[in-house]
């Protein structure tokens, strides 16, 4: 460790060493008390729920457990940027009691230049945030999801009325989709991918089995006549890519961005997985927006205007929120571009933190 630690200390100045140290450990405390409350609240709110699936099910206990194991992550990446953002709060603050940013300024530093490693910090850590992202969700967001149906619906999630799109254009439509233990489709029905009705294949239940979906009493319509199919295996429509699918329609948000492009290969008309694809790669930069949106506000010399600045900041941030969501519903009803609904918010608020950067003293 010692050694790992030496370039460090070699190559970072002191003062920006202990700069880091505070941010990073005001951004665990942030990160802890958030992930925490928020689970909290959600297992007293959802306490009577946890009975009726031990009714239902047993074992609740082991369940709930490993839902909330896994709703962890799926808080962080809900609420990253602005726990980055507090924990910058919280360090400037915090430094500012003990009057330890005069020194730095007196000495000659800009505000900026103070603040450096709190951005590189941010970038680093937006950057693992959306890796662990991309790795998380298409690995367990269908099993948190199974979780959630158990606990809190006491029933097995099973998705109705499943609608697909496949690479070559086919259309699936199955009447229930059963992920787990055996992905199976129970009432299946592939149309052509011309959608002109020119073949139809249906089947009364199809299960995954090496690659290919096995049928009972499957057959195939084409002009030519009716034929029976045994297997059936089409790009794009695999249990991963129907599971993708019901998420797309049912819970958009929790998708990762190589999921909003796997969607748009087969489907490149779907706006709203086209304005997610775009919001979702400016969602990293969202932490160093909202650090140079803030950190103006909060560092002041009087206390009463440096609580003054914060609530300025952090109403800031609370509208790009509210403008984020409003630029993502526009772009997904095709009111708006995907690629401008995506990055509006993120460009007009860069261009928004340059300009407060004035705020700063010298």
């Amino acid at each position: 460790m010692v050694s790992l630690l030496s370039p460090i200390r070699r190559f970072v100045p002191l003062y920006d060493r202990y700069i880091l140290r505070a941010f990073l450990s005001h951004w665990l405390v942030v990160a802890a008390a958030f992930l925490c409350m928020f689970t909290g609240l959600d297992v007293l709110a959802k306490s009577d729920d946890f009975v009726a699936a031990a009714d239902q099910f047993g074992a609740a206990q082991a369940d709930a457990f490993r839902y909330y194991l896994l709703n962890v992550p799926f808080l962080l990446f809900q609420f990253a940027p602005y726990i980055t953002l507090l924990a910058g709060l919280g360090s400037v603050l915090s430094m500012q009691k003990r009057n330890e940013w005069l020194p730095a300024l007196t000495g000659g530093r800009s505000s900026f230049r103070a603040f450096l490693p709190m951005f590189l910090a941010a970038a680093f850590l937006a950057g693992g945030v959306s890796l662990l992202r991309e790795v998380f969700i298409p690995t367990y967001g269908a099993e948190r999801e199974a979780l959630s149906a158990r606990l809190f619906q006491q029933k097995d999630w099973q998705p109705r009325d499943l609608w697909a799109r496949g690479e070559m254009g086919e259309r699936l439509h199955a009447f229930r989709f059963r992920p787990a233990p055996t992905p199976r489709l129970l009432g299946l029905e592939v149309y052509g991918p011309s959608g002109s009705g020119d073949s139809l294949l249906k089947a009364a239940t199809a299960t995954w089995k090496d690659g290919k979906w096995m049928l009972a009493d499957g057959f195939s319509s084409t002009r030519a006549g009716n034929q029976e199919v045994e297997q059936w295996a089409a790009p794009g429509l695999t249990p991963s890519d129907l599971t993708r699918a019901w998420f797309m329609q049912n819970e958009p948000l929790e998708l990762s961005v190589q999921d909003y492009a796997a969607i748009r290969r087969v489907e490149p008309d779907h706006r709203l997985a086209a304005t997610l694809y775009w919001a979702g790669l400016a969602t990293p930069w969202v932490h160093l927006v909202l650090l140079l949106l803030g950190l103006p506000f909060a560092l002041r010399f009087e206390r009463r205007s440096s609580m003054e600045g914060i609530a300025v900041g952090l109403g800031l941030c609370a509208l790009f929120f509210v403008f984020e969501f409003l630029l993502r519903d526009l772009g997904g009803r095709g009111l708006l571009s995907p690629q401008l609904a995506g990055l509006s918010p993120l460009l007009l608020f860069a261009a928004l933190s340059l300009r407060v950067q004035r705020h700063l003293p010298t």
